[in-house]
């Protein structure tokens, strides 16, 4: 393991047993917003506008269809578009989802700011994003989220948004830059044609997910970009990079389970581990989240009656 993994390591095992965002408690709620803006790389505005008069991070604040929308999310982000194959036991016809890909690369940065009612994601290219986000049905890699239809859009292509037709769930793409040239030729961008049989057919397929994992799974999705302010650790950078610097690629590889048990395979020991540190972190991490076993090839996260394994690869393996 190199050295900055095992700081990561040692920093996560003296905070396994800290209550998360205990400290916030005695923050005022603007701190708490400059706090979680400094991690997730939002505009300050609007970690101020997610948090209110609240004083703690507020990414896990959502209703009921957001947090399943961001579970499904998860699903579709951390799996490599492949799927199981035919040695998994038979789940291959079950797992449609693990076949749909989303290509993060079609962007240069990306920063996650989950509202209550709305998942919000910045990035300097929004069109770029949007169209990737776009669901595109295909018997053969089917690309974007299943069940996300264009909804309506800013006249010069500063935002873009969508509704999940499953959840009714909204997801908007913005600009990270105030200022936007024109766009020309934008065209209208709406769809109310409603779910496929390919989508209806994924996602009837999906396993059992219980509510405590459907919560932990979707904190994985808004914590996808957040990354230490004292660079500790670091996600977002990973996140459209791929497992090696300049090299594009699925930085997971599966996530997969039923009911109360998940577990999740990567190909950057340096990605699970931070992204453990994410869901543990004292400031930032998934109230309630606590670290059961930890060693070099596995972190076993536990939060309430649910529990997702974080599978590290090995050295030279992905």
């Amino acid at each position: 393991m190199t050295e900055s993994a095992e700081n990561v390591f040692a920093a996560m095992r003296r905070t396994a047993s800290q209550p998360r965002n205990h400290a916030e408690t005695r923050l005022t709620a603007r701190v708490c917003a400059a706090r979680r803006s400094a991690y997730t790389g939002e505009p300050p505005t609007h970690a101020v506008a997610a948090v209110g008069y609240r004083r703690t991070n507020q990414l896990d604040n959502c209703s009921a269809a957001q947090r399943r929308f961001r579970m499904l999310l998860a699903l579709v982000v951390f799996n490599d578009g492949i799927g199981p194959t035919s040695i998994d036991q038979g789940l291959t016809a079950r797992w449609r989802f693990a076949r749909w890909g989303l290509n993060w690369t079609a962007v240069e940065s990306v920063a996650i700011s989950p509202l209550r009612d709305e998942l919000v994601i910045f990035t300097e290219n929004p069109l770029a994003l949007a169209r990737a986000l776009a669901a595109r049905p295909a018997r053969v890699n089917p690309q974007g989220v299943p069940g996300l239809r264009p909804l309506n859009a800013h006249p010069k292509g500063q935002w873009f948004r969508f509704v999940h037709l499953p959840t009714k769930a909204l997801l908007r793409v913005r600009l990270a830059e105030t200022q936007l040239p024109p766009l020309d030729g934008l065209g209208p961008w709406n769809g109310a044609e409603g779910l496929t049989t390919a989508e209806r057919e994924t996602i009837g397929a999906l396993p059992v997910v219980s509510p405590d994992a459907e919560h932990l799974l979707a904190a994985l999705t808004v914590r996808l970009t957040v990354d230490h302010p004292g660079g500790r650790w670091a996600i977002s950078s990973q996140v459209v990079r791929g497992p090696d610097p300049g090299r594009a690629g699925p930085l997971w590889s599966r996530l997969w389970g039923e009911g109360t048990t998940w577990e999740l395979r990567g190909r950057s020991l340096m990605a699970a581990v931070a992204l453990a540190s994410a869901l543990t972190d004292p400031d930032i991490g998934l109230s309630g989240v606590g670290v059961t076993e930890m060693s070099e090839s596995l972190i076993v996260l536990r939060y309430r009656g649910s529990t997702l394994r974080i599978v590290i690869p090995k050295p030279g393996r992905r």
